[in-house]
């Protein structure tokens, strides 16, 4: 086992090395090597600091959980699972804990070397000068700042649910949490570990309903691109609602810690899914139905004209200036008889004709223009016309 997870990690390795040799090979033969040094740089920051972050918490919290465990003979005789028993199970935990840990934060962390120009563009970010029509912040939040902390919220609500699952399946395994004849029984020290995980869970939950509130300015709900009335009237408040409703289930995890049974989280957390399908999924479909869809043009007038607005900024057209330039007619005879010679000396001096016959061959017909006959032929034509 261990021998096959060490020749899986060095697969990975290699198949990362092969073409990161390649770039540098690119990089290296048109100058640009520190770009690429900086750039293996961040990866290898990113590795690090992911990699040692999902270890220490998954390594922390399924050690602590395996040491306080205090598994109970009447419980392991209770169970209807038909497991092998803990003087079985114990060592396989104890030896393959660590290893399983570390294939999860190596996982995690060559997932986060991917996001390296996200953290880049967040770094180095710079504010744009003008504010969105929605929520006043700079643009620049919503290119460089949003991407980084949503990158940041889905690393840490991943961490939390693997642990969460992981924790699950090791109190099961260690007889913390049984089935039994009479349903399931968990045991306190497990309870009030996992009762912690969903706290923390739904606590980045409410932080991640509260970031999906500046993502309305690129939906595509409209009839332009961007937020629209139902974006606005519905989705942005139900959004606000289900964060405070996220961190309300968070204190009720928290509360229940103190009080026996789990009824006061389950009927939270099912308000919340209740509340989220229908704030989310029905009720703006309804608005869109019956208050939009009726009047579109009226509804979304404002929000086209912000999009038209912002269009014209992003490109720069609103700082052309509109001037009017009258056409007057006001050539008299000796102007028009001026023009008409100056043309004619064009003609006669072969400058057409030597152009015209650069061309391919297959593009001209008639005789050769800059010949001598062609040429008399211009004059002649062109004195008639003056006359």
């Amino acid at each position: 086992m261990l021998f096959g997870a060490l020749a899986l990690v060095a697969l990975i390795a290699i198949t990362q090395l092969i073409p990161l040799y390649t770039d540098w090979l690119w990089f290296q033969e048109v100058g640009y090597s520190q770009v690429f040094l900086t750039m293996l740089s961040l990866r290898g920051w990113l590795f690090l600091i992911v990699s040692i972050g999902f270890l220490i918490f998954l390594y922390g919290n399924l050690t602590f959980a395996t040491r306080t465990a205090a598994p109970d003979v009447y419980w392991e005789l209770e169970d209807q699972l038909g497991l092998p028993g803990w003087v079985v199970i114990e060592p396989l935990i104890r030896r393959f804990l660590p290893l399983a840990a570390a294939v999860i934060a190596f996982v995690a962390g060559l997932s986060a070397m991917a996001s390296w120009e996200t953290v880049l563009q967040f770094v180095n970010a710079i504010p744009f000068g003008a504010t969105d029509p929605l929520f006043g912040r700079d643009l620049g939040f919503f290119v460089f700042t949003l991407p980084f902390w949503r990158l940041v919220h889905g690393w840490a609500m991943a961490l939390v649910l693997i642990t969460l699952v992981l924790m699950l399946v090791l109190s099961v395994l260690q007889r913390s949490l049984v089935i039994t004849a009479r349903g399931p029984r968990l045991a306190a020290g497990a309870r009030t570990h996992l009762l912690l995980l969903g706290t923390l869970a739904l606590l980045l939950k409410a932080v991640g309903f509260w970031l999906d509130r500046f993502e309305v300015v690129y939906s595509p709900r409209g009839v332009v691109f961007g937020a629209s009335y139902t974006d606005v009237y519905a989705s942005l408040p139900m959004l606000g609602a289900l964060a405070v409703l996220a961190l309300l289930c968070a204190g009720a995890c928290t509360v229940q810690i103190r009080w026996p049974g789990v009824r006061l989280v389950a009927g939270g957390v099912i308000v919340l899914v209740i509340a989220w399908v229908g704030g989310l999924g029905v009720y703006p479909a309804l608005l869109q139905r019956f208050r939009v869809l009726p009047n579109e043009l009226a509804a979304e007038r404002p929000f086209i004209a912000n999009t038209i607005r912002m269009t014209r900024q992003a490109y720069g057209l609103d700082r052309i200036e509109a001037r009017e330039f009258p056409a007057a007619e006001s050539l008299d005879r000796a102007a028009r008889s001026n023009g008409m010679r100056q043309r004619s000396r064009t003609f006669a001096s072969g400058t057409i004709g030597r152009s015209y016959g650069r061309l391919p061959s297959s593009r001209r017909s008639g005789p050769t223009i800059g010949s001598p006959m062609s040429t008399s032929t211009a004059i002649s034509s062109t004195a008639s016309i003056g006359s």
